[in-house]
């Protein structure tokens, strides 16, 4: 016990656990500062946990549905229903504001436009069965041509290592007759 404390960094309880008092005014303190710790810790977790799902059951807000659309006209090439123009994009943005003023929710609002028009109108595809694959196609393909491009600079540079040692394996290799004449030359000098 005496090294748990030392750890803690607390003089006067060291001191007082080698003199043998049992209930010291540092002793108490420090016991009412774990607890007050404890509970500080618990009700930040309690309080992050239930501000969550305050701002959850908050109204959905337009752009952040239409973010999630595309505008259906045919003449806009597939921009989000946010930043469209055109009079087709308005008509549905006045459809998902009313629907927010009925009290739905983000998400279905955005089911009943996919019943409408299918799901072509989604911006980014579900992230579930087939359309899972748009999400992970790319992520592992970038995967696969990282390791590719590691396997074959491994291989480079093990050529090279091995060109080099082979170089100078080479019996009468003339680069060493060249610095044995630079060393003469240069002991001449």
């Amino acid at each position: 016990m005496l090294n748990s404390v030392e750890a803690a960094g607390s003089h006067f309880i060291r001191i007082e656990i080698e003199l043998g008092v049992q209930d010291s005014y540092f002793i108490r303190e420090r016991k009412t500062m774990k607890k007050f710790i404890k509970i500080a810790t618990l009700s930040l977790i309690i309080g992050l946990n239930l501000s969550t799902v305050a701002i959850s059951q908050e109204k959905p807000t337009l752009r952040e549905i239409t973010s999630k659309l595309t505008c259906q006209c045919g003449t806009c090439p597939n921009l989000v229903l946010y930043s469209c123009s055109c009079g087709t994009a308005e008509r549905m943005r006045n459809e998902v504001d009313a629907l927010i003023e009925k009290g739905m929710d983000s998400d279905a609002i955005v089911l009943s436009f996919i019943e409408t028009y299918g799901d072509r109108i989604l911006a980014a595809p579900k992230a579930e069965g087939f359309y899972l694959s748009a999400w992970l196609v790319p992520i592992f393909a970038v995967l696969g041509f990282g390791l590719m491009i590691l396997v074959v600079l491994k291989r480079w540079k093990e050529n090279t290592v091995s060109a080099e040692a082979q170089k100078s394996r080479i019996p009468g290799n003339e680069s060493s007759k060249y610095s044995q004449q630079l060393d003469d030359e240069l002991d001449d000098f």
